[in-house]
């Protein structure tokens, strides 16, 4: 497998360890997307920041496989977790891409879509990396939801439900415009916060703006609620094992799409 090769975050913080990596330059950008690009073997890579959520995920995409054409798509960022025995900074290889609507905490059971799988030689092939490396990591399903899973019981019941590893807010809807059209597609996320640790409250309300680049109201929750700091402190160093395993995975992929077969 070879030829361009389509990275889609969400978050600028998700792509920060990619970009410092690699040798990334700023390319033109549609939309209130940002894209970047590098050379990958004999074609390139490009690495599209699209922002939180359905609409800025499928309309990034869309635009990626309209203007570029990429032989091949991985959806990459965080993500929360949903099972017993993980750790932040642990990778899941999604072999399937599951779609959880309507979650109300204590609530009756989501609307649970039908999985779409995964592409068999890039799942081999991010699997064969992380060995090479040694991460920690699990093959499994992600969940796609709408809203921020902060909750542990919440979390804990969405990984039940769905017999998912890990919950985040784009994938399925990458993987659904790739599938249709026939784009190979694979979802690599890393924990940030798992299955036993909630999030800080403040942060669902604030999660659709992520992607607007409002750094000062994304602020804002820190300023007037400073007893919130331990829980951003705890936050930040999982992110940041989070980012590592992520950067760390990224840069042996492209390194080994760069590669012919066999060397």
């Amino acid at each position: 497998m070879g030829g361009d090769l389509a990275l889609m975050v969400a978050l600028p913080e998700e792509a920060r360890g990619i970009l410092k990596a690699g040798c990334w330059s700023r390319a033109a950008s549609s939309g209130s997307h940002e894209i970047y690009e590098c050379r990958a073997g004999g074609g390139k890579a490009v690495l599209v920041v699209s922002g939180v959520g359905r609409a800025r995920a499928e309309a990034a995409t869309r635009t990626v496989l309209d203007e570029r054409s990429p032989s091949a798509v991985l959806s990459l960022g965080f993500a929360g977790g949903l099972v017993a025995g993980q750790l932040a900074g642990d990778l899941v290889v999604a072999q399937g891409l599951i779609l959880a609507e309507d979650i109300v905490s204590g609530g009756p059971k989501p609307r649970i879509s039908e999985a779409l799988g995964a592409d068999q030689t890039l799942t081999d092939k991010a699997t064969g990396v992380l060995g090479t490396l040694g991460l920690r990591y699990r093959t499994g399903a992600c969940v796609t939801a709408s809203q921020l899973v902060s909750r542990p019981e919440a979390k804990v019941r969405l990984g039940s439900d769905t017999d998912a590893l890990a919950v985040e807010m784009e994938s399925f809807w990458v993987a659904l415009a790739c599938h249709e059209r026939n784009v190979p597609f694979l979802a690599v996320r890393a924990v940030v916060d798992t299955a036993e640790r909630p999030l800080p409250d403040f942060l669902a309300a604030s999660e659709l703006d992520a992607g607007s680049g409002n750094r000062w109201r994304l602020g804002l929750p820190f300023i007037f609620r400073p007893w919130s700091l331990p829980a951003l402190i705890r936050l930040g160093s999982a992110a940041s094992k989070a980012r590592n395993s992520l950067t760390a995975f990224t840069s042996g992929f492209l390194s080994a799409w760069s590669c012919p077969a066999g060397e």
